[in-house]
């Protein structure tokens, strides 16, 4: 390849000229090449170094191989994906002030796990399907059911773990993507004064306020109470 780019700064050779008749090198990929380019094709000669146009044969006499160093194929779980640095314990549920839907699918409650959930997801390795923050989302459709000790859910729900997550002090993002409920971004500003104390039930002043995007829409000034649960 760099003997293909060495030719082309020496010679003004097309890259159709270089890379054939037929195609040429493109972003992506091989696109066909410019009808002007067919007689310039000529010019290429192959031997044992790869490709190499004729009047250009001693620029290099190293195998092109050698030239080429394999991509990093992108590491999902690389570090710094899953960061919790905030002192204060967030751990608890954030429920929505305001309807916050996106499509059938609408958003019930932001969890974030307790101290000794984000030690079993570290001490897994980052098992994902042990993240300790996610959003749980009901449908709409959904019937409210009741559990023994009289507690309602939805009947039919999705609970999507984090892809990524970044809890600070005073901040939050949650990223993650759905395939029934799509592309899922959340952020905001945390407020420390308004986490729930020991007793049932909110603050009454959010815990929790900034935006969305889902699936591309752009929502603003959203905000979340706090509750530890039963």
């Amino acid at each position: 390849m760099r003997v293909i780019i060495a030719a082309i700064l020496a010679g003004g050779l097309s890259l159709a000229a270089l890379w054939g008749a037929d195609t040429y090198l493109g972003i992506g990929g091989a696109a066909p090449a410019p009808d002007e380019a067919e007689d310039a094709a000529d010019a290429v000669d192959e031997d044992e170094n790869g490709f190499i146009a004729e009047d250009f044969e001693d620029v290099l006499d190293e195998p092109v191989e050698e030239f080429f160093e394999e991509e990093a194929a992108p590491d999902e779980e690389a570090p710094g994906r899953f960061i919790n640095s905030a002192g204060t314990d967030y751990h608890g549920y954030y429920m929505p002030n305001a309807l916050i839907q996106t499509g059938e699918w609408v958003l019930r409650h932001i969890h974030i796990g307790h101290a000794s959930q984000f030690e079993v997801f570290e001490e897994s390795g980052q098992d994902r399907d042990l993240v300790p923050v996610w959003i749980e989302f009901m449908h709409a459709d959904s019937e409210m059911l009741t559990t023994e000790e009289g507690f309602e859910y939805p009947s039919e729900f999705r609970r999507v773990r984090a892809d990524r997550f970044h809890i600070g002090e005073t901040s939050f993002e949650f990223e993650a993507s759905h395939d029934e409920i799509g592309d899922i971004y959340v952020y905001g500003t945390l407020d420390p004064e308004q986490i729930q104390g020991p007793v049932e039930g909110s603050t009454g002043i959010p815990a929790l306020t900034g935006g969305a995007e889902l699936n591309g829409e752009r929502l603003r000034n959203i905000s979340f109470d706090h509750w530890y649960g039963h």
